[in-house]
C-alpha cells in the first residue's frame, strides 16, 4: 500500500504511515520531506478536502488567519504520507511571478555583450537546420523556478506530487 493513489491523508497527528517518496534521479528520500512529526489534528471535513485534492491531484488552495493552521496542516500531510513540502509564504506584496519563476535578464543581456550568446547567420541557419531546442536550452539557464514552479516541475516530470 505504498503507490501514489493508495495514500490516505487521516489527520489525526498520528506517527508517519508511508514511507517517504524517492527521488528516482538519485534513489534517496527527497530532501524536502519533514522528518519531524507535526501534532496537528484535522477536521474531519478538511481531512476530506486534502484526500479529494489528492485524488484529483488538484491544488488544495487554504486560507485564512494567521495563526488559523494553514502551515501546520501543509507540515502535517508532508509528514503523514511522505511527500516533499514546498515551503513558499505570501504576503500581500507577493506576486505570480516570483511564486512560479523569475527570469535574469540582467545577466542574459551581459551575456549578450560578452559575445557569449551572439551567432552569425550562417550558424542561425545551420542550427535552425538543425534543431531549434539549442534555443530553449540557452534560455532556460535564465530561469530560476518559485517554490510553485519546483512543485509543477516534480509534478509534470517525475509524477510525484508535492505540499
Amino acid at each position: 500500500m505504498n503507490t501514489l493513489s493508495q495514500r490516505q491523508y487521516h489527520g489525526q497527528g498520528e506517527d508517519r504511515q508511508y514511507e517517504p517518496l524517492i527521488d528516482p534521479d538519485n534513489n534517496q528520500i527527497f530532501k524536502d520531506v519533514p522528518i519531524k512529526k507535526e501534532p496537528y489534528i484535522a477536521p474531519k471535513h478538511l481531512a476530506e478536502a486534502v484526500n479529494d485534492a489528492l485524488y484529483l491531484r488538484r491544488p488544495l488552495l487554504l486560507e485564512g488567519e494567521p495563526g488559523c493552521g494553514k502551515t501546520r496542516l501543509a507540515y502535517s500531510i508532508a509528514y503523514e504520507l511522505g511527500y516533499p513540502l514546498k515551503e513558499c509564504y505570501i504576503r500581500s506584496t507577493s506576486r505570480a511571478e516570483d511564486l512560479l519563476y523569475t527570469y535574469d535578464n540582467i545577466q542574459r543581456l551581459y551575456d549578450i555583450q560578452e559575445g557569449k550568446l551572439i551567432k552569425t547567420k550562417q550558424e542561425e541557419q545551420q542550427t535552425d537546420n538543425a534543431d531549434n531546442s539549442t534555443n530553449a536550452i540557452e534560455r532556460k539557464k535564465y530561469v530560476e523556478l518559485g517554490k510553485l514552479g519546483e512543485a509543477i516541475q516534480l509534478s509534470a516530470d517525475k509524477d510525484i506530487p508535492s505540499v
